[in-house]
């Protein structure tokens, strides 16, 4: 299939699923392949040195935007796999998955007459094939071009020929595999000098692993990762510089993202590189067994292949494009006692913008343990359309043991209000009916079918749904607000405020109640915002408030910009739900005591948080926040979440303002995960898994699940053991990648 627009053969034309797989070198933008047909097309290219997967059909626009392969137009070769089936799109390079899609379309869905276009000129593809199979992870990994290094050490020096092409390098990749004797063992892994003076130097001592540069005379670049690789095991460790950022791996993982650009030009002209021990001859308390300097930096996916890191799957569960939907954000997963998995999102209709907007929520369940997911079922659909459209955000999940019962805590926004321009008040009447007011502020009573009466008991031609959809002589007008010029006068209005609601369901999520609002028992006329810290809550299972259920919250006080976290709790199955005290009530910061109600400083807000239960029955939170330090915030409480103890700083968990998640692991050894974005690269990302061992008093094992783009996630125990972890890319959609239980089990 070397020429350009061929015609492809019937039985190829035919498939409904299988994979096209390729190698590419490029420095240059352009177009890997092209299979078009009467129906569509599918492309595969480089835009702006990065790789873009777009599916144009009928029925079906998808954009996969590969933002995280930062060096795929570098000049050297690569693999990619573009793989197809009824589950989705998943697509590879250099042996790793990394990215993937819902959209399921082949060669048959692209109609009649397919041709194959496949790039040409500065852009070079070869080994171009197209077949039927759906690859394992393990196979694409076994076809995967491995990058060949500049040099490779055979003796601990390189020799004068060998030095001299290493010493002008501005960029690359350094690797090295080593072991130590044992713990508490250290040294040099590669070091480089000029006339006897050491000016390059890769060392890993109890403290982690630091890369080091000397730039002059008098100053040294340095750059460090923290962490415990002196255990006597062999690790594999890289350094790649290049962007303006080094990057420091272990075992195919990166450890460090640190801005900075230092490579072995830096130096100046050196004379010798050494290895497995520093340019003085002291060696590491250890071993080198193998190492290479490679001319251009490696990606996230030729580390792992070098290192023999163990392949990931992710699975696409919600994309732009899905059902038409502009965006989804904001996961939401729980894994039920049958098996059943079951995924939550926002969808956002037309555009990404959180609210004012207008937002539906959504599921997918699985029953193969999160492999496949059924078709999405509507759990809210909002009334309106755009930025004047009504919306639920931020769905936090929760599952009743004794009941069976799946509820989901959410907020609701009249059409065009969202937490930028609420206001404050319950919109409620006490036994938590709308309170309904017009344009000039003459008010409305609603009686028990919804029906709109006059203060004097007169009937109006308007009803209110239980979603806040407004029927005028039973014809749907739309999202309740106040827009000039949107309604006629002695319209009724609800108040431009949040509302906390929640529905459920009794049989796994297939189908759900109606709405039912909560602003009346669990929201002060004070607070302008409350809503749901989203994710999932918990039920209580030690002490004498076992079976309580636990979701997690946060709000607005008096200054609408401030806020504290807390949680609301329900010891009745859900039928009624109580807030409980917020850290911040009675907190001592900088010699003041806080009052959330009245909070005025951005450094004590505690914003969308995340419980779990310690073996010791006490419940723990964890908080994102705005405090300098830039780092989560705990609390604990003794009486399941009425109050809570002093707020703590987690100083070995990063905070970039983004949500936290965690989720018990093993309740009986206290085994905790906590995930977060943990870096600003600019954009949010950088996803670190942590596991604590001790209910989060200290969080010894991290591992980087996704070093680019990473926003919320939520977390869930998959049926056979494994992590399920449902993450957001912000932009592009939801994906659930499975972590095996070996690793957290490995690393204790």
């Amino acid at each position: 299939m070397n020429d350009a627009g061929k015609r492809l053969g019937r039985a190829t034309a035919s498939l409904t699923r299988g994979n096209v797989r390729l190698e590419f070198r490029s420095t240059l933008d352009g177009t890997l392949f092209a299979l078009h047909g009467s129906n569509g097309c599918c492309t595969l290219r480089l835009r702006h040195r990065r790789l873009h997967y777009e599916v144009v059909t009928d029925a079906r626009t998808a954009l996969l935007e590969v933002e995280d392969v930062t060096n795929a137009a570098d000049g050297a070769w690569h693999t990619a796999t573009v793989a197809v089936d009824e589950g989705g799109t998943r697509l590879y390079v250099d042996g790793y998955q990394v990215f993937a899609g819902t959209v399921d379309v082949f060669c048959a869905a692209l109609g009649t007459d397919l041709r194959l276009v496949q790039g040409s000129g500065t852009l070079e593809v070869r080994n171009l094939s197209i077949d039927e199979s759906v690859p394992t992870a393990q196979a694409v990994l076994g076809r995967a071009h491995r990058p060949v290094a500049l040099v490779e050490f055979a003796a601990n020096h390189l020799d004068d020929f060998d030095t001299a092409r290493v010493s002008p390098l501005t960029e690359g990749s350094v690797r090295v595999r080593y072991r130590v004797r044992g713990p508490g063992q250290e040294g040099t892994l590669l070091a480089a000098s000029r006339n006897g003076v050491e000016r390059v130097r890769l060392t890993i001592d109890q403290r982690g692993l630091t890369w080091a540069v000397r730039v002059s005379e008098s100053t040294w670049r340095t750059f460090a990762a923290r962490g415990d690789w002196v255990d006597g095991q062999w690790h594999d460790c890289a350094v790649t510089t290049t962007a303006g950022a080094v990057d420091l791996y272990v075992d195919g993982y990166r450890v460090g993202h640190l801005p900075g650009q230092a490579f072995f030009a830096d130096a100046g002209d050196i004379d010798s590189v050494v290895i497995g021990q520093d340019t003085a001859g002291r060696r590491l308390w250890g071993e080198v067994q193998q190492g290479g300097i490679y001319a251009t930096p490696l990606n996230d996916s030729q580390l792992k292949l070098l290192a023999g890191t163990d392949p990931l799957t992710t699975t696409a569960v919600f994309d732009r494009g899905l059902d038409g939907a502009a965006s989804y954000r904001i996961p939401v997963l729980m894994t039920l006692p049958s098996g059943v998995m079951i995924a939550g999102a926002d969808r956002r209709t037309t555009s990404a913008n959180d609210s004012p907007n207008h937002i539906d929520f959504v599921v997918r369940r699985s029953v193969d343990g999160g492999r496949t997911w059924q078709q999405p079922i509507t759990v809210i659909a909002s009334p309106g359309e755009g930025g004047d459209g009504a919306s639920v955000i931020d769905g936090c999940m929760v599952h009743d043991r004794d009941t069976n019962r799946l509820t989901v805590l959410i907020d609701h926004y009249p059409g065009g209000i969202g937490q930028p321009n609420n206001q404050q008040g319950v919109g409620l009447t006490t036994d938590g009916r709308w309170l309904l007011t017009d344009a000039d502020g003459t008010e409305y009573h609603l009686n028990d079918q919804g029906v709109v009466h006059t203060t004097q008991g007169d009937p109006t031609p308007f009803t209110v749904m239980p979603d806040g959809t407004l029927l005028r002589n039973g014809a749907t007008m739309g999202n309740i607000h106040d827009k000039q010029g949107l309604n006629p006068p002695k319209t009724p209005l609800i108040a431009r405020t949040s509302f906390l609601q929640q529905v459920w369901s009794d049989d796994e999520g297939l189908t759900w109640s109606e709405p039912q609002n909560l602003n009346h028992v669990v929201k002060a006329e004070w607070m302008h915002f409350l809503g749901t810290a989203p994710g999932t809550g918990i039920q209580l299972a030690r002490g004498e408030h076992a079976g309580r259920l636990v979701i997690p919250v946060y709000y607005e006080g008096e200054n609408p910009k401030r806020v504290s976290a807390a949680v609301v709790y329900s010891d009745d199955h859900g039928a009624t739900w109580r807030r409980g005290a917020s850290p911040n009530d009675g907190r001592i910061l900088d010699g003041t005591t806080l009052d959330s109600r009245t909070l005025t400083g951005e450094a004590a807000s505690l914003h969308e948080c995340t419980a779990v239960e310690r073996r010791d029955g006490t419940l723990l939170l964890m908080m994102r926040n705005q405090h300098p330090d830039g780092r989560v915030l705990a609390s604990t409480s003794e009486d399941g979440g009425c109050s809570w103890g002093p707020v703590t700083t987690v100083t070995e968990i990063p905070e970039i303002f983004c949500q936290p998640n965690a989720i018990t692991l093993d309740a009986d050894t206290d085994t905790i995960a906590f995930m977060n974005a943990a870096q600003m690269l600019p954009y949010r990302g950088n996803g670190i898994l942590r596991i604590s061992y001790d209910g989060g008093r200290s969080w010894p094992t991290s591992r980087t699940l996704n070093p680019g783009h990473h926003v919320y996630q939520s977390m869930a125990l998959a049926p056979d053991g494994d992590l399920a972890v449902l993450w957001e890319n912000e932009w592009q959609g939801l994906y659930l990648t499975r972590i095996p239980s070996t690793w957290w089990l490995a690393t204790r």
